[in-house]
């Protein structure tokens, strides 16, 4: 068997569990008395529909600057343009501010599944190299990370936001591969997503581990030859017994 030594995690729905809503009538509210202390005066409404034109006008953009579908912006343009339709010029500060906050206000709970971080350990403890890959925008999401406290134990994350394309794109997995010098027989991708991890994951070349979780999408059709399916984030301690134990550099 080739050895499991690069472990490639996606986050959301496979190592904590989030649930937030954009769509509440009072969290626009909340977030439209926030932006007051920036000068800025709008109505919840209206902020509502700017913030979800500027995403649509910013993905739209984005596809045809590069050229395919499976683009992912970065939500820092979009605060920055609601900032400067009010007359208001944001820092870095600023931005990653008002983004804490949306995220933070839309939110209604974040944490990690049980075993996530004693799992997270004793693999990095065994030699395995993990990484995370992840559709996700990074100023939210780094955020999350450390409140959660499990940054440390990856080599190297991937959001989407930042290398501009998602799963179930191979240009996604390329962007790590080429980052790190993966090899793919050497690797294999955790996810919870049928599609975006666990196909995506065999149509790049690689094995992939499929765990069904509560924000699972019902999914039709069988699991790939190279995947195997674990009950929670722990079996995969029980699952790399059979893989050779990895040589550190």
């Amino acid at each position: 068997m080739d050895e499991h030594r690069n472990l490639i995690f996606d986050l959301y729905g496979t190592l904590y569990d989030i649930h937030t809503n954009e769509r509440r009538l009072s969290f626009w509210r909340q977030f439209a008395e926030y932006l007051k202390g920036y000068g800025m005066d709008y109505h919840p409404g209206q902020l509502q529909k700017k913030y979800l034109r500027s995403c649509r006008q910013e993905t739209e953009r984005m596809r045809k600057e590069r050229g395919f579908e499976l683009i992912e912006i970065s939500i820092d343009t979009v605060f920055r343009q609601l900032c400067q339709d009010q007359g208001y010029e944001p820092d870095k500060h600023d931005i990653e501010m008002i983004a804490r906050t949306f995220r933070s206000l839309s939110t209604d709970y974040l944490k990690l599944y049980p075993q996530v971080r004693e799992t997270l350990s004793r693999l990095k403890g065994q030699g395995r190299r993990l990484f995370i890959l992840s559709n996700a925008q990074q100023l939210f999401t780094d955020y999350e990370m450390e409140e959660l406290n499990i940054r440390e134990y990856f080599e190297g994350i991937f959001y989407s936001s930042a290398c501009g394309c998602r799963k179930p794109s191979g240009r996604f997995y390329d962007c790590l591969f080429s980052r790190h010098g993966l090899k793919k027989q050497e690797s294999v991708m955790i996810g919870n997503d049928y599609y975006s991890d666990i196909l995506s994951a065999h149509d790049y070349g690689i094995a992939s581990i499929y765990i069904q979780t509560n924000q699972s999408w019902k999914h039709h059709g069988p699991l790939p030859d190279d995947c195997r399916q674990i009950q929670k984030i722990g079996d995969i301690l029980k699952l790399q017994q059979d893989w050779p134990t990895a040589e550190r550099d």
